[in-house]
């Protein structure tokens, strides 16, 4: 529920009047995500895809504060066999003109009673005017189950490639 209050309250944002747009360092926008999954993640699941929301805010020396929320679904090796999670994100950037590093925190909330794993994700990437474009490694780390099932196990890795239009 708490998912879905801040994805109402970014719809707003995006949707308010272009004020916004004018503030000097905010950004705000679409993004589309595509995910690699790696490891036992896949074994199991393939490619992942989704989309979302992303907010950036420039701060003082060279520094910026991001966050997103979506979804993202990763169909499974075999029929049947699916996931789709809502990750809230974020995080902290350190900008060098175009090119920025960041770090990225937050929840992963998944369907199927797979609970709601915390994120990690250090990336990189490249913005060009509106067009920021990022490559990531994120990790969800899952509660470890007693049960022999080893996705229960292990947490969930991928590579991943965002590109969000921000305005």
């Amino acid at each position: 529920m708490k998912t879905l209050r801040l994805l109402l309250v970014l719809v707003g944002l995006a949707a308010a009047p272009a004020s916004f747009a004018q503030l000097k360092g905010f950004g705000i926008g679409p993004y589309a995500e595509v995910a690699f999954p790696t490891n036992e993640f896949g074994k199991v699941f393939n490619m992942g895809y989704g989309g979302g929301l992303a907010l950036d805010v420039k701060l003082p020396l060279s520094l910026g504060v991001t966050g997103s929320v979506g979804v993202l679904h990763f169909p499974g090796v075999v029929d049947g066999v699916a996931i789709t999670a809502f990750p809230v994100r974020a995080g902290i950037k350190y900008r060098v003109s175009m090119i920025y590093a960041g770090l990225e925190t937050g929840v992963a909330p998944m369907t199927k009673d797979m609970g709601s794993p915390v994120l990690l994700a250090p990336a990189i990437g490249v913005r060009v005017s509106m067009l920021d474009v990022k490559v990531k490694y994120e990790t969800w780390f899952r509660k470890k189950d007693d049960d022999n099932n080893t996705m229960n196990k292990s947490n969930w890795s991928f590579f991943g490639v965002m590109a969000a239009l921000k305005f």
